[in-house]
Formats: C-alpha cells, structure tokens, sequence
C-alpha cells in the first residue's frame, strides 16, 4: 500500500474525529468549540488474509498529526497539502465519548476512499480512530490536545 493510499484512509478517519470534537460535551477542550491537534501514535493495517500488523513510521510519520477545526467541520493532515482535507458527516456523544464518523472519497485520480470514525474520550483526550477501504481497514490509536 501507498503512502498516499495510506493518507487517504487515515484522513478519512481524521475527518471524523473532527466531527465528534463538534459535538463534544461542555467540558474543554473536547467540547466541539476547541480546535484540536491530534496524534496517531500507534497505527495498524488490516485485511483478511494477513490480519492485522503495525504500519512501520517510514509510512505513518507524514500522516501523523491532524488538525481538527471544529468550526468548519474539517480535518486537515498537519504540513501536507492544503487541499486534503475531510468533513465530518455525523457526531455524537456516547458515554463520555466524542465520536465522529464519515465518508472520503480519497484523492483524486487514486483508488482509494472509504468510512470512518472516530472516538475521543472527553475527559482524557485519548482517541481511536478506524477507516475502511477497498478490503483494507486501519485503525490508529493516539490522543488529541487543544490547538493554542
């Protein structure tokens, strides 16, 4: 897999962390008004003929840190273009979880595209993102803090 197939599905799962930090509880900074900076720490790839395997830091470096600007809805990956960006189609709060989920059709012109969500504890700030693709899954585990 690609690392632009790799951005692709990890925006798309940023996309929705975005929109679980919309709709987050009144507690700050995870209270959907706090733009936030969040970091997948650990990242792994899945199918279902190899399972599941971490995703060396060669690939998952450049997509690492996502902003989430709440007011527009929108997760961005940090220092790469402008113009990867995903919005947030649903949010929710369950049980002291902001959760986020959505659609991406990926980059243009590249197979990609898929379904995401996103889940950040509102008190901890910790976060686990999931995205799905063409029999591909991802799921990146980290936190978010609030961008200053």
């Amino acid at each position: 897999m690609t690392l632009r197939s790799v951005s692709s599905v990890l925006f798309a799962l940023t996309a929705s962390a975005s929109a679980a930090i919309a709709v987050a509880a009144s507690t700050a900074p995870f209270d959907g008004k706090t733009n936030l900076t969040c970091t997948v720490q650990q990242l792994f790839e899945c199918d279902s003929y190899a399972g599941c395997r971490a995703v060396g830091e060669d690939v998952a470096y450049p997509i690492r840190h996502l902003d989430v600007d709440v007011g527009k809805k929108m997760v961005a990956i940090e220092h790469i273009q402008t113009d990867l960006t995903s919005s947030i189609a649903s949010s929710a709060v369950v049980q002291d979880k902001l959760v986020l989920q959505g659609t991406d059709s990926g980059i243009k012109g590249e197979p990609g595209g898929g379904g995401w969500t996103m889940s950040v504890n509102q008190t901890y700030g910790t976060m686990i993102l999931t995205t799905t693709g063409n029999d591909v899954a991802f799921v990146g585990m980290g936190a978010c803090i609030a961008k200053r």
